[in-house]
């Protein structure tokens, strides 16, 4: 008699642990799956900036037909409206198919 009683307890006990166990990892999944989610947006967001940038800078500097002077007072406006801008590369011509 007691060893099935040792045995029940054992088995519900065991029930429960792995319940809970399966309970932590749906909710693991479930944090794992917001917070790819999170840092999608946020590289689409950072992304979008960008390309908003470079084409603000690109149709300033086409509009001033190439004045450097104009082009650095836009591109330190478009570094201090976008904070997270932390340096400016000037590729000289353009390279298509990259």
């Amino acid at each position: 008699m007691l060893l099935f009683v040792f045995l029940s307890s054992s088995l519900a006990i065991a029930f429960i642990v792995k319940r809970d166990w399966d309970n932590l990892n749906e909710r693991h999944q479930a944090q794992t799956e917001l917070n790819t989610q999170l840092s999608s947006d946020y590289f689409k967001k950072e992304l979008a900036e960008a390309q908003n940038v470079t084409e603000s800078i690109e149709s300033g500097t086409a509009g001033n037909s190439g004045d450097s002077a104009k082009f650095a007072k836009t591109a330190k406006y478009m570094v201090k409206k976008y904070p997270s801008i932390y340096s400016l590369q000037l590729i000289h011509g353009r390279q298509d198919g990259f």
